[in-house]
């Protein structure tokens, strides 16, 4: 694989965060697909833009949008070679919000909605309830999909000229979906066996829309082994570098060039049971938006984002949804009316 140097600081800060206070074994990180198993898993993805230049002059302005994305996931089938996983979407939710209190909202689980949320709802009450099917490789990171094409015809035949539909539609695709959910995941773990303090290097990479080929330098470290609620919990951290591995096309409409970034975060992995439970990860990203790819009224961006996520069993996930219905307009819960058991 190839390596990337990943500055001093980074590699600095990481080692002096993995401690030794956990359990004193080697482990083997690897995903495992058990048949028949079910759960829910929920990611809150929330970002802030500030925006400066080109039609929004140098006084600049903010935008910041929050999406959830909720999956019910069952593992079809688990054979030697091949694994086949059903996400079916269970939740979609959008915030949008922009100067001048102008705000947008929707969130399917919720009972009332806010007035003006209209052209979000069009869209994503669509997407709930379509299943996309992935086959995952004997290495746990290898993945196909199929159904996000039936999706985006679907939605194409219902929503018509929707602005936020055109932005949307680039990343509603196969590839996409399997690289978010499986592979860049699945690629944060080591191909050997491991304990507390030993780190390992990863490069990833993700085609964008109107950017190109995303690439993503990490260091990870496995921070701790500890038994969590019955269950032996490795929490994984990681920090690096983003960059703009390869250009988009110069093509009709707006285009983005990544000048770079910085990434970070904490996950949680099940070891006996081969899953992410949870995590967290925050970027810090500067990019330059035009129309036609053309320096002329150019924007920069700072683009500020948190994700996280987290997976419940069914009956958490039902005690969540019916607290939801029941909140106020734009009071949706990310989390479970309970805290989640430990024991899945």
């Amino acid at each position: 694989m190839t390596r990337r140097v990943i500055s001093a600081f980074v590699a600095l800060t990481l080692s002096a965060s993995l401690t030794a206070s956990s359990l004193a074994q080697s482990v083997v990180l690897k995903m495992k697909f058990a048949e028949g198993r079910t759960d829910y898993y929920e990611e809150i993805e929330s970002d802030e833009q500030v925006i400066k230049g080109g039609p929004v002059g140098e006084q600049g302005m903010t935008v910041s949008s929050r999406r959830i994305r909720g999956l019910d996931r069952k593992v079809e089938s688990a054979e030697k070679d091949k694994t086949v996983v059903a996400f079916r979407f269970g939740r979609m939710a959008t915030v949008f919000e922009m100067p001048g209190n102008s705000k947008m909202s929707y969130d399917s689980d919720l009972a009332a909605q806010e007035p003006g949320g209209e052209m979000f709802a069009e869209i994503l009450e669509t997407i709930v309830g379509e299943t996309v099917r992935v086959e995952i490789g004997a290495d746990g990171r290898t993945a196909n999909a199929a159904g996000m094409d039936k999706i985006v015809a679907k939605i194409d035949d219902k929503v018509g000229g929707n602005p936020f539909w055109s932005q949307m539609k680039p990343m509603l695709n196969d590839e996409s979906f399997a690289i978010q959910m499986i592979n860049n995941r699945a690629a944060l773990l080591p191909e050997k066996e491991v304990k507390a303090g030993d780190t390992w290097s990863v490069k990833t990479r993700e085609p964008m829309p109107s950017v190109g080929e995303i690439a993503r330098d990490l260091r990870c470290g496995l921070k701790s082994v500890a038994k969590k609620g019955g269950r032996t919990i490795a929490t994984l951290e990681f920090e690096g570098t983003v960059s703009n591995e390869k250009a988009a096309a110069s093509q009709p409409g707006m285009q983005v060039k990544l000048e770079g970034g910085k990434t970070r975060g904490t996950f949680e992995f099940d070891v006996e049971g081969g899953d992410f439970v949870s995590g967290e990860d925050q970027s810090e990203l500067k990019l330059v938006a035009s129309m036609g790819g053309g320096e002329d009224n150019a924007m920069k961006v700072a683009l500020k984002s948190r994700n996280q996520f987290h997976v419940l069993t069914p009956k958490e996930r039902a005690e969540q949804k019916r607290a939801n219905a029941e909140q106020k307009r734009d009071e949706p819960t990310s989390k479970p009316a309970s805290a989640p058991s430990e024991d899945k």
